[in-house]
């Protein structure tokens, strides 16, 4: 933790506790505020031997902050189109001490190639709108309403950048809702990116899946591994022993 003190304004914004690493996030009061589903997406890439990484639609920055917890030699670049939530995220990575392991661009990612150069990351991590536009519940809020629904980018455009940046052999890794499964796979498909390891999300064991986690491979085998499900609560409605895990992490 660095002796930066982040100005916060307390009738739009919270500096809250991530709990992981003992890290804070700065968070619009109103805004979009990230969910357990960046937690469960951030503990699913496999770190070993990857020194760069690039989070698409990083928001207020969350998942860079949980990537840099886990693998403190990651080089890790969020990308951005709304610079509100970029000013917080930068302040954040700053009053976490992690402005030399983290950093940050606005830009659109449909315009992938004016902001980053190709081959140019090993790992590619997303949080994607889940909603396509016009579909779901249509917030008010503009970052809300352009996290959740695909206002400013859409599924197949965060897939071709995706593949523009990764080296060949780079992975993918996002988190996205089972109705869609099957366009995330033919999507990545369509750019030479491959499946991996998939695993889906229940939020109890008797419970069916609601969302899943992908992995893909540039260039690589198609070799689908379905992995264990990941469940979030367990009988008493606490934290499954995994989650619980993830949040007792020093």
């Amino acid at each position: 933790m660095s002796e930066y003190s982040p100005v916060i304004d307390p009738g739009a914004e919270s500096l809250d506790d991530l709990i992981v690493g003992g890290m804070g996030l700065i968070q619009p009061l109103k805004g979009y505020r990230f969910s357990i589903d960046a937690v469960l997406l951030s503990f699913f890439p496999e770190l070993n031997d990857i020194k760069t990484a690039i989070d698409i639609g990083t928001g207020n920055g969350i998942i860079p902050h949980l990537l840099a917890f886990r693998q403190p030699a990651l080089k890790i670049i969020g990308l951005d189109i709304q610079a509100a939530m970029l000013e917080r995220a930068e302040r954040s990575a700053k009053y976490n001490g992690l402005q030399e392991q983290i950093s940050f661009v606005r830009g659109d990612i449909k315009e992938i190639g004016k902001l980053l150069p190709p081959d140019c990351t090993q790992l590619v991590i997303c949080n994607p709108p889940f909603w396509k536009k016009g579909s779901g519940y249509w917030s008010r809020n503009q970052e809300q309403a352009i996290a959740r629904h695909e206002i400013t980018v859409d599924l197949q455009q965060i897939i071709s950048a995706a593949g523009y940046i990764l080296v060949p052999g780079g992975k993918l890794c996002l988190i996205h809702i089972c109705d869609r499964y099957e366009e995330v796979l033919a999507a990545a498909a369509a750019h030479n990116i491959q499946a991996g390891r998939l695993r889906f999300i229940h939020s109890r064991v008797n419970e069916k899946a609601k969302l899943f986690l992908f992995e893909g491979v540039k260039e690589g085998a198609p070799a689908a591994e379905i992995m264990p499900p990941l469940i979030i609560y367990d009988e008493n409605g606490n934290y499954s022993g995994e989650i619980a895990a993830i949040y007792n992490s020093k």
